[in-house]
């Protein structure tokens, strides 16, 4: 039969949902390069004080280098500001008094117990020529406005998953989405081109604000367009091609190498997505728990027909029989299908929803800290110097380079952190979803969403902390993650069960 116990097309589960989830894939993509966009446009590289009367002061010149005169010019660090990558040997916001500007580079010429900050920098250009964050001189005292640049998309995403919610469930999923990806393409090329930190930062504001609109949104109708048995499986396919993806945008950030004409690439590839609305249906579900039972019967008439099945009579009074149950279902249910956000935290919701949100909490803080802090990263040197570092130790010294291995484990570290993380996300995004009616689910998303980005507005500063004690960062996002995922295990099991369509379906789990 093509109609499954939910009210739903088995065969866009079998067939037609390969198709659906790429459609799906073209609009998500577009969210992960515009999220991730700003690790690349705003990488801070590696720079030192510019010290004009040294002949080296005016390049950047490597920790590693054999400059002498730096070990005179600039003080050696004592502290970092971030928590993934080794301390740099010298100071990068410091440099020590020149006593004669127009003297010679001598160790003479500076006054080793007088330490003054910069006023310009060199960077190294060996990765990008220029970036965000050295068009503006966004590092040392002014790397707070780098920060809050990550402060601002997580008030951005959370106040779209604030509105992205309601938006979803007035207008129905897929308006929601179309409209969001509508104000954000001309927002990402914008931005490439912004005359200054501010405008930047107001288009950066206004990109976040529509992402969670389209997350919530899609996250909703492909949850909704399938039924019990391809609901895992279509989001297991729908995330394996989320890192290709970001190879997509670390390949462009690789060629081109200047984040004006990155935003340009960016905001063109996204207008395909826009291409998506005429393939993809609104949600089933939507559509007969707010009154159009029609239109939801002629999607269902499309997807039989776009499998190449016929239908017979019996077929087609069945399915208009399933189409009441389903629709006589939601207004039989308080407030006749319409649901407000309040509800979550009604008595036999309140523990569900107290431990959603605190896990969406704990992994959205995690995956934002790891992610908004690998700016300062160079991955490809401390990858090369990670192969490098495990060579040395089981070839050449195998007792002697505890040192090293303990320096270049960070990439190590942050892979395995961002990966569970990343894991972590899907299955806080799946679980409302299938815990939530229909006229709530969408809201229901929103608000864990909207919390979470509360407090991840914090992830961009957390980083800081390290100048304290490097392992500080970490702590803090680690402990409260491991209370969270415990407390998961007094969640309900939704595997193998079908979506609820009311509020007392919920309650007899």
């Amino acid at each position: 039969m093509e109609i499954g116990d939910n009210g739903e097309g088995e065969d866009e589960v079998n067939t037609k949902g390969i198709d659906y989830i790429f459609k799906q894939h073209c609009r998500r993509k577009r969210d992960s390069t515009m999220e991730n966009i700003h690790m690349f446009a705003a990488h801070t590289p590696e720079h030192h004080c510019k010290i004009p009367i040294c002949e080296g002061g005016n390049t950047y010149s490597s920790n590693d280098s054999s400059s002498s005169w730096m070990s005179y010019a600039i003080p050696l660090s004592s502290s970092t500001t971030n928590f993934l990558k080794p301390m740099s040997k010298y100071d990068s916001c410091f440099m020590f008094k020149v006593l004669d500007p127009n003297g010679d580079c001598e160790k003479d010429n500076f006054d080793s117990n007088s330490i003054v900050p910069c006023n310009e920098w060199v960077y190294d250009t060996s990765l990008y020529e220029y970036t965000l964050t050295t068009e503006y001189s966004l590092v040392c005292g002014d790397e707070s406005k780098n920060r809050l640049l990550g402060t601002l998309m997580m008030m951005g995403l959370m106040i779209g998953s604030l509105v992205g919610g309601k938006l979803g469930d007035y207008f129905g999923r897929k308006k929601a989405c179309f409209m969001s990806i509508s104000v954000i393409v001309p927002c990402i090329v914008l931005s490439g081109f912004a005359p200054s930190f501010p405008v930047y930062a107001g288009l950066r504001l206004l990109n976040c604000i529509c992402i969670p609109i389209q997350w919530v949104g899609a996250k909703s109708l492909l949850i909704e367009v399938f039924g019990t048995k391809g609901r895992e499986k279509c989001v297991a396919i729908k995330d394996t091609f989320a890192p290709i993806y970001m190879v997509v945008l670390g390949t462009l950030a690789y060629l081109i190498r200047d984040y004006q004409n990155l935003h340009l690439s960016v905001g063109i590839i996204c207008i395909l997505s826009l291409s998506t609305w005429f393939f993809i249906p609104e949600s089933i579900r939507w559509d007969i728990a707010n009154n159009q039972k029609e239109r939801a019967r002629e999607t269902l008439l499309k997807i039989a027909h776009d499998n190449r099945r016929v239908l017979s009579v019996e077929s087609h009074e069945l399915i208009d029989k399933i189409l009441e149950r389903i629709h006589v279902e939601f207004m039989k249910s308080e407030n006749m299908g319409k649901h407000q956000i309040w509800d979550m935290f009604k008595k036999g919701q309140r523990r569900i929803s107290f431990i959603l949100i605190l896990n969406w909490i704990t992994v959205c803080v995690t995956a934002y800290t790891l992610t908004l802090n690998i700016t300062t990263l160079n991955f490809w040197k401390e990858i090369q110097s990670l192969y490098l570092s495990d060579f040395h130790s089981d070839k050449l010294c195998p007792h002697g380079s505890d040192t090293q291995e303990h320096e270049y484990s960070y990439p190590n570290h942050f892979l395995i952190g961002k990966a569970s993380a990343g894991a972590g996300f899907e299955i806080a995004w799946l679980l409302p979803m299938e815990l939530y009616p229909t006229n709530l689910r969408a809201q229901a998303v929103g608000t864990c969403s909207t919390i979470a980005r509360l407090f991840g507005m914090s992830a961009a500063f957390i980083g800081a902390l390290a100048v304290y004690w490097q392992p500080l960062p970490l702590l803090i996002i680690g402990i409260p993650t491991l209370i969270a995922g415990l407390s998961a295990f007094f969640l309900p099991e939704t595997s193998g069960k079908n979506l609820p369509q009311t509020i007392q379906k919920v309650q007899d789990r």
